[in-house]
């Protein structure tokens, strides 16, 4: 009792001068890495969704964000983020009011906070109404299209890691994300390079081309 006593009084003093919801870059350098270390480390042991409740309990998340303290879908979320082999604190920190904020804060590595930035531009692309000018979703029939999804899904500015991130994190639609992750983008076209240069076709823009369509070919014959 007196160790949770002592926790509430620490939580609500918060010792610093920086608070959550001031710049992420004057928050001191030491905190944001010692917050991420000690993250790490309490994910990385099998009881961390004992540990993080307590946490939440004690009201210990909104040293990282608000929203986080307020998330109950988290646990479900984390445990997901395991099966698909993502970061942890990656998923975690990407159900908070301002992901790139708070990943900054914490000093995340560059990949991570990569991984954070694409899964916000799929998120908000997915969030546009069919026919609203939205790169991901301009139709219906092509929302339908295991061709479409690649198209979009492997522009640049996206990856698999970003695109499982939003299947972690409940983005819909589910089930044309998770085809698209676990097989169509592996799919390639019916002929490789090397057939079609030996079959005649020469080098250049053109094979570029009948390769792009032997793709789609195989994709669209994909049940969707």
């Amino acid at each position: 009792p007196e160790s949770q006593d002592q926790a509430a009084r620490t939580l609500a003093a918060w010792p610093w001068p920086w608070c959550p919801g001031d710049p992420p870059g004057q928050a001191p350098a030491a905190l944001g890495t010692r917050l991420r270390r000690e993250l790490e480390l309490l994910l990385d042991h099998d009881t961390w969704p004992v540990a993080l409740g307590v946490l939440r309990e004690w009201g210990g998340l909104l040293l990282l964000d608000s929203a986080l303290q307020a998330d109950r879908h988290w646990r479900r979320r984390l445990h997901w983020a395991r099966r698909f082999r993502l970061p942890l604190v990656v998923a975690l920190v990407a159900m908070a009011a301002d992901p790139l904020a708070l990943a900054e804060r914490l000093q995340l590595p560059h990949r991570q906070h990569k991984v954070l930035a694409q899964f916000l531009v799929l998120r908000r692309q997915l969030a546009e109404e069919p026919g609203a000018g939205g790169a991901l979703m301009p139709s219906a029939h092509e929302q339908e299209s295991p061709w479409h999804w690649c198209e979009r899904l492997e522009s640049p500015g996206l990856s698999p890691p970003a695109v499982a991130l939003a299947l972690v994190c409940g983005i819909a639609p589910r089930r044309p994300l998770l085809r698209w992750l676990l097989r169509w983008r592996h799919l390639g076209p019916e002929q490789t390079s090397q057939e079609l240069i030996a079959a005649g076709v020469p080098p250049g823009p053109g094979l570029g081309e009948r390769l792009r369509r032997s793709r789609r070919e195989r994709l669209e014959r994909e049940r969707p």
